[in-house]
This record gives structure tokens, C-alpha cells and sequence, in this order.
């Protein structure tokens, strides 16, 4: 409707962002979403825990969110190790920052053999229970704009929501906590609600951490039979959450690359297509490269450039360009060397 009639709705939407915006008052028709319930696993057994919830919104509430987002993406400012719903970042960055890392200590150490000790922790139902006065303190903390600040205490104020299922509706209840998932400001929200998670470690542990939306990974290189500080890291992590209430995977075995190749070849000839449709896994994992070495090299705060070969320049033969370019890189094994790092020299 909005497109067929947008010549005639333009000054009706243009007037609800504007009033929304000045007024820092969230619509509130607005607030009320209609929940689909999305299995989690095939068949859900449990009711509780087997679906994941995702609100229906209105779509004249997502461009009032956009423009919002637009307007003050600046102020929200989050930490370079949250790789979701955030620019230039995916879970093949994630990967990519975190992985790179264990191998560059595992097989390429100059100081001993080293090992990795790592946790990996999901905060359950985290969108569903993040608290919204201490969310609304941690915006405040950042010191976004005040009028800003007052139009997001009413996008979280009020909401109410209905389950939908076949087209039955349910009764409606309240949110007294959460944001709800399907809104476009929503992930950012959350983000922001979970930056300082690392804060509550002391600096003296020395245990990295790495996020991807409510699921975070932490670890701590040590030497071999060495003792780590990850438990202690833990339990700080654990004490803080109570107090506030691909392609470029390196190490790819043959035989799981021989796999997937077999897998590909039987989907094509299923579909009656020629088996040279579709190009190699090596192509394409090459192509993956060259795509994220060109998103790091062109962000100069990306997480992952520390993990880039460095360039060597020799300026004794300026006649041959190639000479020039000099790639600084170790691998220590075969595994190393066909990780991320050392596709990414053929590309830097």
C-alpha cells in the first residue's frame, strides 16, 4: 500500500517521524507487535526454550527506527570486539579475530610451545531479558544526546505484544522487560547493553574476549601444562551478569573438504545442472579471502588487521615492483599456512 499510494502518503509519514522525532515520543500504535513463533530445532519438544520470538512490527515503525539510527549512529559507539549487527563486521570476522590468533599461537610461537584456553558463553534468552533502566543508565554513560535518549525510554516504555499462530491471536501482555526482536534498533540496543561485559575483568587475567551478538568467547594463550585465569574470568562475568540481573575457517580437513565437494556435485546433478555450475570450494574460499582482505584493508579500526601480514619495503630495487612488496609472514606448520593469514598474503 505504501508503494502504491506513496505519492499521496509522503507528507503523512514525512509529519509521524518529524512530530516522533522532535517530540521524542515513540508512536504508540507502534508498540504493539505480533509475535511468530520460529522453531529453534525441528521438531520443538519444549515450549519454552525451542522457539525463538520474532515480533512483527509495523513498517512505518522500522523507517522511523532508520532514521533515528541515521541520525545518531555516532553517539552509539561500541567496542571493536562485538563483530554482530554492526558495519563491516560478520561472523567471518568473528571468526577471522579469534581463530588467527590461537593458530598464530599454537603453530607459529617464537617464545615455546603454547596453547589456548578458552570458554565459550550464551546468555540465554538474552533479548528477552535485558533490563531497560539499566540499559537506559548504560545510553546516559555514553552521553548520547538527551533528546535521543528520551525517545528510546519511550520505544522500551508501554510495549505490549500478541502471539500469532495460524492466524489465532492470543491475549495480550505486556514487555516489562527486553527488546523486541524484528526492530531495526533493537540489535543495537542490545549491543550497547552488553559492551562493558569484558569490564568486570581485571587487566591483570589477561583474557581476551570476542562477541557476537549474546554469544562470547574468551580466552588466554599460556604456555603448554601452564594453569590459566579463564575460571576466574568466569565467575567474573557470571558475578557481573547477576548483578545486573565460514569460507575462511582454516585447517580445513581433506577429507571434510572432499565431503563437501561430494555433497555439491549430488545437489547439481539433482537439480540437472552441470558440474562445473558451480565453482570449487578452494575457488570460492580464495574469493571469500579477497573479499574480507578488502573490508579490513579498507577500515582502518577493523579487529582483524592485527592479523594481516605485514608489508616489508625494500627500496634497494625500485625497478621491480614485486620485489617491493615483501610480505612479512611466519607459519610454523601446514595448518598456519593455509589459515587466514596466509591466503590473506596473496591479497595484501
Amino acid at each position: 500500500m505504501l508503494k502504491q499510494y506513496h505519492e499521496d502518503l509522503a507528507p503523512v509519514v514525512y509529519d509521524i517521524v518529524c512530530c516522533s522525532i522532535s517530540q521524542c515520543c515513540y508512536p504508540s500504535l507502534y508498540k504493539h507487535a505480533l509475535i511468530s513463533p520460529v522453531p529453534k530445532v525441528q521438531p520443538p519438544r519444549d515450549i519454552n526454550n525451542d522457539f525463538r520470538q520474532i515480533s512483527v512490527l509495523p513498517h512505518l515503525a522500522k523507517i522511523l527506527e532508520k532514521m533515528q539510527l541515521q541520525l545518531n549512529i555516532e553517539d552509539l559507539k561500541i567496542k571493536n570486539n562485538q563483530h554482530a549487527f554492526t558495519q563491516h563486521r560478520s561472523t567471518v570476522s568473528a571468526l577471522i579475530s579469534t581463530t588467527q590468533t590461537w593458530f598464530n599461537a599454537t603453530d607459529c610461537s617464537k617464545t615455546g610451545k603454547m596453547g589456548v584456553h578458552a570458554a565459550f558463553i550464551d546468555f540465554r534468552k538474552a533479548f528477552h531479558l535485558v533490563d531497560h533502566n539499566i540499559l537506559l543508565n548504560k545510553l546516559a554513560a555514553m552521553n548520547i544526546n538527551k533528546p535521543f535518549w528520551l525517545w528510546i525510554k519511550s520505544f522500551l516504555s508501554g510495549r505490549v505484544q500478541q502471539v500469532n499462530l495460524n492466524g489465532t491471536l492470543s491475549s495480550i501482555a505486556t514487555c516489562p522487560a527486553g527488546v523486541p526482536q524484528g526492530s531495526v534498533i533493537s540489535p543495537i540496543l542490545f549491543n550497547t547493553y552488553i559492551d562493558d561485559l569484558e569490564d568486570a575483568l581485571p587487566e591483570q587475567l589477561k583474557v581476551s574476549t570476542n562477541k557476537y551478538a549474546d554469544d562470547c568467547t574468551q580466552h588466554q594463550i599460556v604456555s603448554v601444562d601452564s594453569n590459566s585465569n579463564l575460571q576466574q574470568s568466569i565467575n567474573e562475568v557470571s558475578m557481573s551478569s547477576v548483578e545486573y540481573a565460514s569460507p575462511v575457517w582454516a585447517g580445513l580437513p581433506n577429507y571434510l573438504r572432499d565431503e563437501i565437494e561430494r555433497v555439491q556435485s549430488r545437489s547439481l546433478r539433482i537439480l540437472g545442472l552441470e558440474k562445473d555450475y558451480l565453482p570449487p570450494l578452494n575457488e570460492r574460499r580464495e574469493e571469500a579471502t579477497s573479499r574480507e582482505v578488502d573490508r579490513i584493508m579498507n577500515d582502518p579500526n577493523h579487529p582483524c588487521r592485527s592479523v594481516l601480514p605485514k608489508l616489508i619495503n625494500n627500496r634497494y630495487n625500485l625497478r621491480n615492483i614485486d620485489r617491493n612488496r615483501n610480505i612479512s609472514f611466519f607459519s610454523g606448520t601446514e595448518r598456519h599456512k593455509h589459515s587466514f593469514s596466509g591466503r590473506a598474503c596473496k591479497y595484501v
